[in-house]
């Protein structure tokens, strides 16, 4: 916690870890990958539970604790910067029950800012959705959707030398489109403040036009795709 007291911080980031949150868990296996012999991860919170299921034991108790233990060291840090002012961003997926947890909820009126968008609208691979709460920071040139004009890498599992590899593990590394945006934002904030900062330039990774969100997004559950 000692970095949230820096006197050079002008804008943190946060990206806690998603897969105990992940509602691809939810999701069954095809056919076909049940009869290769896969048993797909199952899922470790829902809507009553959302810190963990009481039925959890051994290590799926242990990946839920250490995730929630993050989580609340986010919120705590978070809660540091507001008092400071200056600006925070968290990203999970959008329907991620990390939103859920009581740490979040109890900071939700903290982080005013809400886009969601889809990660291919920024040169990802698929249509994952991904939300970012915000304070003191505007993030809304984010809020995109897909444009349609692509085809996508499917979801799943695929088998390699090193054994099965899940295609949403793919998906936790931010495209670089998306990180040269939120960086050109976060530049343009600080920049606003005074500090001498020059916002970087464009990259050469091709991204497809995208339509654009409102800033805060009203997502129906049963329309959103995000895993």
């Amino acid at each position: 916690m000692d970095l949230v007291q820096d006197p050079d911080l002008a804008y943190v980031h946060f990206a806690p870890p998603c897969g105990t949150c992940s509602r691809a868990r939810e999701k069954p296996l095809s056919a076909a990958l049940k009869q290769q012999g896969l048993t797909g991860p199952k899922p470790l919170r829902d809507s009553t539970y959302p810190q963990g299921l009481p039925t959890l034991t051994g290590k799926d108790l242990e990946k839920v604790t250490a995730a929630n233990n993050i989580y609340k060291l986010c919120c705590s840090a978070i809660r540091t910067l507001h008092r400071r002012g200056i600006a925070v961003s968290v990203e999970n997926p959008t329907r991620s029950w990390m939103w859920n947890m009581p740490c979040f909820e109890e900071i939700s009126t903290l982080l005013s800012g809400t886009v969601d968008f889809q990660a291919c609208a920024h040169g990802g691979r698929r249509p994952k959705w991904s939300r970012f709460r915000s304070a003191l920071v505007d993030l809304s040139p984010v809020a995109r959707l897909c444009p349609g004009d692509h085809e996508y890498a499917p979801w799943g599992a695929t088998r390699g030398p090193s054994g099965w590899a899940w295609s949403t593990a793919e998906e936790a590394e931010y495209p670089a489109v998306l990180c040269q945006r939120v960086a050109a934002l976060a530049a343009a904030h600080v920049s606003k403040l005074g500090w001498q900062l020059q916002a970087p330039g464009p990259l050469e990774v091709p991204s497809p036009p995208a339509r654009t969100l409102p800033t805060a997004c009203s997502i129906r559950p049963g329309s959103v795709a995000d895993l």
